[in-house]
């Protein structure tokens, strides 16, 4: 199993050639990893670009936030058994740097971070939870039919009060592939972020479902 707290950092050059007829296409890593990091800055970047020193007009609050003990079968990756202690030990620290430097994007507002893992260590899920308000997430506009696909690589498509980053990787014969990557809900006095890692996020309604699990137990 990788170590999802120590991820390769290689992106390959080019990306790899067509699979053989007849097997199934598995995402690109070029094309996950390069739309990966310029949806992450778009909206890891949006707090920053509307925060004031003091938090001014975001409903910005100190009240203690404790994330929920787990999100249906997802479990803190700091607590569960399978996971090496030295993994543990990084996760630890990587949510609590984060906590750090999430509040200081929002103007001092209290935040947790937590990562989550499924019983079969394969998908990861990292909430992040502000005493603040956000904007709805955002990417730039592209006309798909320019590029040769059906949809843009990138869309934020929205269900009731969440609203999600997805992605839309090229696969075979021409069709694209669903990953959803940011869900999030926000109101004048709380932000719920979840991030998502592994394969099996290709449904939207189920990730829009986690994230309101997690708005439920904040909220």
């Amino acid at each position: 199993m990788a170590d999802p707290t120590n991820p390769d950092p290689a992106i390959p050059p080019f990306p790899p050639t067509q699979p053989e007829p007849g097997r199934r296409a598995g995402r690109s890593p070029w094309l996950v990893g390069v739309a990966g990091v310029v949806v992450g800055a778009l909206v890891a970047g949006i707090p920053l670009l509307l925060t004031r020193s003091s938090g001014g007009g975001l409903g910005v609050s100190h009240e203690a936030l404790h994330a929920p003990a787990n999100l249906n079968d997802f479990t803190p990756m700091t607590s569960n058994p399978k996971m090496p202690p030295a993994t543990k030990k990084r996760t630890e620290t990587a949510e609590t740097m984060s906590a750090k430097n999430l509040s200081e994007a929002y103007g001092g507002a209290a935040t947790t971070v937590r990562k989550y893992i499924d019983p079969e260590l394969g998908d990861f899920v990292t909430l992040e939870a502000i005493r603040a308000t956000s904007p709805k997430p955002y990417v730039p506009y592209v006309d798909a039919a320019t590029i040769g696909f059906a949809k843009p690589l990138q869309e934020v498509d929205t269900i009731g009060q969440t609203s999600c980053v997805v992605q839309n990787v090229p696969g075979s014969g021409g069709k694209q592939d669903t990953h959803v990557q940011i869900c999030e809900r926000t109101s004048s006095h709380l932000t719920v972020r979840l991030r998502f890692d592994g394969e099996g996020w290709d449904s939207l309604e189920d990730a829009v479902a986690l994230t309101e699990r997690a708005w439920s137990a904040l909220s």
